[in-house]
């Protein structure tokens, strides 16, 4: 049986300006459902270990075993493994990427990382997005490129069937506050929509401790727009523990909000779908059914899918969601099993194809 080892920086989540730990980052959460998910299955013995820099990869790497090793996001300066390829050559690395070219145009050094992994013989670049993959290998990476998908566990959750509030509708547009996510344009269709199609008020719920990449402007534009309303009512909450999140999310949601302008899966709104919540996406979000994607330049097609997914709370049809997220789970194990079953997994992007 193959051993995969997934590496991820133990990132303190105040660097990004939030609160809390690895523990509590998509990033950390999708990474150990995968690795679950090849335990429990018998695809491969997999251990989940973070990390504090480069120098500590080596001591877990000699203690686990493992046949191979995938580094979770773009951290590992490239001449690390000049070092690590000679204490290990027989391990296979993978680096893998959790953002679409758009969102990886902004670490300015992660073309001119890439290409320097890939001078090792043994080192590969992996990505959970299919799309981003074709659009990477025909002009960069060729045969050491491979598609390694994200795997959520759905479980059975029964709709609630009614609104959490006779006073207000709760949305809850969860994540990082950062300009690819494109929170202000759906608080402001959010807001647009309880007027016209309720006889509620809006309370937004949003993650507002970790801001990033200049997102600062954002919160405080968001901040502007509810201190001026007619009594809607923006809620802050802090970066949770993953169940602690999903817990709060069953009781107080009930709509979820994640149009944004890239993504490559969406933890969030798996968390959502799994917790029977209804939800509007962009169809970045690409396994979500296309009644509930909105177009995330137009407000006016969000308050029209957030006026689908308030009916959805009755009628059910949301559902279909979660049927669709257990479909994308059977095709990412097919996936998994096939990379790991392959004797020669450098060439695994061909058994894609």
């Amino acid at each position: 049986m193959k051993r995969v080892l997934f590496i991820c920086k133990d990132r303190d989540i105040s660097y990004f300006g939030g609160l809390g730990s690895i523990n509590s980052s998509g990033l950390w959460n999708s990474s150990l459902a995968i690795c679950d998910m090849l335990n429990t299955y018998g695809i491969a013995d997999a251990k989940i270990v973070k990390v504090i820099d480069n120098n500590c990869i080596d001591r877990e790497v000699t203690k686990f075993k493992p046949t191979h090793v995938i580094i979770e996001a773009l951290w590992v300066v490239p001449d690390k493994f000049d070092i690590l390829c000679k204490l290990h050559p027989r391990i296979k690395w993978y680096i893998r990427l959790h953002s679409d070219i758009p969102f990886l145009a902004n670490e300015g050094m992660a073309i001119e990382w890439l290409f320097g992994y890939l001078r090792h013989e043994n080192v590969y670049v992996a990505f959970n997005s299919l799309e981003t993959l074709e659009e990477i290998k025909k002009v960069m990476f060729g045969s050491k490129s491979l598609y390694l998908p994200n795997y959520y566990e759905s479980k059975e959750c029964a709709p609630k069937g009614h609104f959490i509030s006779r006073e207000f509708v709760n949305i809850g547009c969860f994540g990082a506050i950062r300009p690819f996510k494109n929170q202000l344009l759906q608080a402001m269709a959010a807001i647009q929509f309880v007027e016209t199609y309720t006889d509620k008020r809006l309370r937004f719920y949003i993650n507002s401790t970790r801001v990033e990449t200049k997102g600062e402007s954002i919160l405080k534009n968001i901040r502007a727009l509810f201190a001026n309303s007619m009594g809607h009512e923006l809620v802050e909450i802090n970066w949770l523990e993953h169940d602690e999140f999903v817990s709060f999310m069953r009781k107080e949601i009930d709509i979820g909000m994640q149009v944004s302008f890239s993504e490559t899966f969406n933890i969030v709104i798996a968390d959502m779908v799994n917790c029977a919540i209804p939800v509007v996406v962009s169809p970045e979000i690409y396994w979500i059914h296309s009644k509930y994607q909105a177009d995330p330049n137009s407000g006016h097609d969000m308050i029209g899918k957030l006026r689908r997914a308030y009916s959805s709370v009755k009628t059910k049809h949301h559902m279909i969601n979660v049927l669709l997220l257990q479909d994308v789970n059977k095709e990412s194990m097919k996936v998994w099993k096939r990379f790991l079953g392959s004797k020669l997994c450098s060439m695994w992007w061909k058994f894609w194809e």
